[in-house]
């Protein structure tokens, strides 16, 4: 088991009443956790004292002799039963203790919980937030009285019959224990196991204030001596337990799981970081492939090509040369349309010149004809003439436009 740092009290006392102590408690701690008990043995001094002691030695072995792994509530059972068998056998084979017997109260405090039995009127507190709480209930005439409604606990404490118990470990006794249920521990709580002997004389706020107000061991001797000092009819017996400081698996379990978060989430940070750099880097290198293609329009440069500076150059040059040769291919095949275009021109031209040469040609022989006749026909072809003439200015002025055309 897992165990706390606690801090440990315990003190009994004869009272002023009784010659004997019938009282015993015990407190060990082992592997198994931490076990404090408290007895108060019945039936008369010999007897009483024998019962008490039997019962805390035969629990305090039961404990010792489990294993690490155990059931905490089944084996505060296990444990009251065998002390009570023990009693039994003690009472058979010496008829003085016939009659003995004893009330118990355990608490155990391992993983971080603290479980408790008793049986008979040995009570149980916890101490947390400045708040008392009884954890057990008497196993006594007057608590059955009080369920039962018949009296109120104010009665109960003036009772005649409020000794009277009706469980209790031996021969002749109802020894079923009542079994608490696990207590999660606290910084600071603190439990306080006694006999009737100090709760007959103090109050619930009473006891709880002297626990507060000093360390364990003080405290004890506080009480012992307030009950003490209000008559101190009984044994008086008590043991206070602090705990200082919490070390259970489960925290350790809790701290683990929160150091397994931050790791993973540290291993999700970096994978998402790395993705990103990822991305971007794929994302640059296709911005850069891209500002490469349109900046070279005519050539396009493999990337080995930029590994070094001396190959970056060496490329450039054999680029530039490329588009130097295929500018002057360019200027080459411009000039040799241009000379055909004017080879054309002057072509045309020379054409038209040649039939103007012979419509000239044509004319003047046609005027020559004309002359024989015109003597005969004066008027007439003196008018056909003029006509012709226009006709012809005409026509050379055409032929001459055209020319013109052609050239332009």
């Amino acid at each position: 088991m897992k165990k706390a740092n606690l801090i440990i009290g315990n003190h009994t006392d004869v009272g002023r009443v009784r010659s004997a102590n019938e009282d015993y408690y015990g407190s060990f701690s082992n592997d198994n956790g931490d076990i404090f008990i408290v007895c108060d043995g019945v039936g008369g001094a010999k007897g009483g004292s024998a019962a008490s002691q039997t019962a805390v030695k035969t629990i305090k072995k039961h404990f010792e002799n489990l294993s690490s792994k155990y059931d905490a509530k089944e084996e505060l059972k296990n444990a009251i039963e065998k002390a009570n068998e023990e009693l039994k056998r003690i009472s058979m084979e010496n008829e003085e203790y016939a009659n003995f017997g004893t009330t118990v109260a355990i608490l155990l405090i391992g993983d971080n919980f603290a479980y408790y039995a008793h049986v008979g009127d040995s009570r149980l507190y916890l101490v947390r937030d400045n708040q008392i709480y009884l954890l057990t209930q008497d196993h006594s005439y007057v608590s059955e009285m009080i369920k039962a409604g018949i009296i109120t606990e104010e009665e109960a404490k003036f009772h005649p019959k409020k000794n009277i118990i009706t469980r209790a470990l031996g021969p002749k006794s109802n020894c079923k224990p009542d079994i608490g249920e696990p207590i999660k521990l606290q910084k600071d709580d603190i439990f306080i196991l006694c006999t009737d002997g100090l709760s007959n004389y103090l109050d619930n706020n009473e006891i709880m204030s002297a626990a507060l107000k000093s360390e364990p061991q003080e405290a004890c001797i506080n009480l012992v001596k307030i009950a003490n000092d209000r008559g101190g009819a009984d044994n008086i017996t008590v043991q206070i337990v602090k705990v200082v400081n919490v070390d259970s698996l489960e925290e350790n379990k809790a701290i683990s799981k929160s150091k397994k978060i931050k790791i993973a989430l540290i291993f999700l940070v970096a994978f998402f970081a790395t993705l990103f750099a990822f991305l971007l880097f794929i994302s640059n290198e296709s911005l850069f492939e891209n500002d490469t293609l349109k900046s070279n329009q005519y050539i396009i440069l493999p990337r080995d090509s930029f590994k070094t500076q001396d190959n970056s150059d060496s490329m450039l040059n054999e680029s530039k040369q490329k588009i130097e040769v295929q500018m002057e291919q360019k200027d080459s095949a411009m000039q040799e349309d241009s000379i055909f275009s004017k080879m054309n021109i002057e072509t045309k031209v020379n054409v038209i010149d040649e039939n103007k040469t012979m419509e000239k040609k044509n004319y003047q022989e046609k005027n020559s004809d004309s002359l024989k006749e015109k003597n005969s026909l004066a008027p007439k072809n003196e008018a056909n003439g003029k006509k012709e003439n226009v006709q012809s200015e005409e026509k050379n002025k055409n032929l001459e436009n055209e020319k013109k055309d052609t050239l332009q």
